[in-house]
């Protein structure tokens, strides 16, 4: 079936630094194949290959753990958003979705680069980078920025738009000024008919 998703880490063992080798993530869905670096690296006499995971080391399984429920997280949107589910879109999401945490953050230099990159005119890739840029223009988690809804977007008294939503996480109310590269985005899939990737309805 197309909405499949095989998981599995395993030593690059082309890829070493120092006494320590590389750990990857190969995903496999409809078939198809796509692998990443996991940021993680460990000594091979302390890895089990047929379970994936580390001995004894329960940090580093727990490192693991995480990335496989992000990567759940994220095949989860994709299939919610009606896009076709693939390897190497949910490797580019994984990676987009990852670049602030894995850095303080993006600079402006950088963001303006992301946001002229034609991606290889690919589609689900343009509309993946759209919505870590909103993330980015806004401040919001990813949670947060995906549930957003029209009716969140309102005026404030000086006719300013603004989000104004109650955060997952925290429960706090906030209220977000609407910078112009954030309504851009907005506006470019005002008709769009997947105008779900920023699950506004």
């Amino acid at each position: 079936m197309a909405d499949t998703l095989s998981i599995k880490f395993y030593l690059n063992t082309a890829k070493t630094t120092g006494d320590k080798t590389k750990i990857y993530c190969r995903i496999i869905a409809d078939r198809k194949k796509s692998e990443f670096y996991t940021g993680f690296g460990i000594k091979e006499e302390f890895w089990n290959a047929e379970s994936g995971r580390a001995y004894p080391d329960s940090d580093l399984n727990n490192e693991m753990t995480k990335i496989e429920s992000k990567i759940y997280d994220i095949r989860r949107s994709i299939l919610d958003s009606g896009l076709a589910l693939t390897a190497s879109n949910i490797v580019d999401y994984y990676k987009l979705k990852n670049t602030k945490t894995q850095r303080d953050h993006l600079n402006e230099d950088e963001i303006e680069l992301l946001k002229k990159h034609h991606l290889n005119k690919n589609i689900v890739l343009q509309k993946i980078r759209d919505f870590f840029l909103f993330s980015c223009y806004t401040g919001l988690r990813f949670n947060d920025a995906y549930n957003l809804k029209m009716d969140d977007i309102v005026l404030d008294e000086n006719g300013i738009n603004i989000i104004s939503i109650q955060m997952g996480k925290t429960n706090d109310y906030v209220q977000i000024p609407l910078i112009k590269e954030a309504m851009e985005i907005i506006k470019k899939y005002n008709s769009h008919p997947d105008r779900e990737v920023l699950n506004f309805e």
